[in-house]
């Protein structure tokens, strides 16, 4: 039976997929399906952030409130405070890390 945690990082990583690489997505769903959920969530915020990735400002808010449930440090969520944008998740740029 699939745990809420790892449904709700699942969905979250899901949300990336057009805008990292398919290897990053890989090793971060490996993580979360090994229930390193903390170590997956933390490989997720770190590439968002090496990448420029803009986040949308309610898939942050989700983030944020995954990490701090998680009791993850708070540094790994905040980073990518800077990063928030009203644009949509769904779309890619030819500068999008792929």
């Amino acid at each position: 039976m699939i745990e809420p945690q790892e449904r709700e990082l699942l969905e979250l990583v899901n949300a990336f997929e057009k805008k990292l690489s398919e290897s990053d997505i890989a090793s971060i769903k490996e993580l979360i399906n090994a229930r390193e959920w903390g170590i997956g969530f933390e490989n997720l915020c770190t590439q968002l952030y090496e990448f420029e990735i803009p986040i949308p400002t309610e898939v942050y808010r989700r983030i944020k409130a995954i990490g701090q449930y998680m009791k993850i440090d708070r540094n790994y969520y905040t980073q990518l405070e800077s990063h928030q944008s009203s644009a949509s998740i769904n779309t890619r740029s030819t500068s999008d890390h792929g």
